[in-house]
């Protein structure tokens, strides 16, 4: 059991079943702050203190819809037709998938797998940025930890005209 100061704040860290909890209580006196930790600690023995890491993220199907909802909602029409496509592929592959469970080497094998299907590195580029941008909002939504396609390259494009 710890508790320590930084600056105005107090912060708690502790061990509860081989657990480490740590957290910011917050710019409050000592005898409070020793207070917030002996509930903290009570709630983590009872199991209803939960980690941020251990709650179960959510299905890409289920961001999927509130993501197409604000999508809509803020860009225009044809990017909304765009990202709808790109998830129809997607979805064949990660729909059912939690998002935690969503890597970088699984999106290598779905890059993989779409290039022997014959798909052009434009068309996968459009996925790849559809699902980094559905990821990066889960994010702000405190839906998903990280954003696995961040790891992930895009290829480079041959898109020059042939001119005569």
């Amino acid at each position: 059991m710890s508790l320590y100061q930084r600056g105005k704040s107090w912060y708690d860290d502790f061990l509860c079943r081989s657990e480490r909890y740590t957290g910011c209580i917050g710019p409050v006196s000592r005898t409070v702050a020793k207070e917030i930790l002996a509930k903290k600690q009570a709630e983590a023995v009872e199991g209803w203190y939960e980690l941020p890491s251990k709650k179960p993220s959510p299905k890409l199907e289920e961001i999927a819809k509130e993501y197409f909802a604000y999508y809509r909602a803020n860009r225009r029409p044809r990017s909304a037709e765009r990202h709808e496509t790109s998830y129809r592929a997607v979805s064949m592959t990660f729909g059912h998938a939690r998002l935690s469970d969503i890597t970088p080497l699984a999106i290598e094998r779905y890059t993989r797998q779409r290039k022997e299907d014959g798909v052009s590195e434009a068309t996968m580029n459009r996925e790849l940025a559809f699902l980094k941008n559905l990821f990066t909002k889960a994010i702000e939504w405190g839906k998903a930890m990280e954003n696995p396609v961040k790891r992930v390259r895009l290829y480079r494009e041959q898109n020059a005209r042939s001119r005569y």
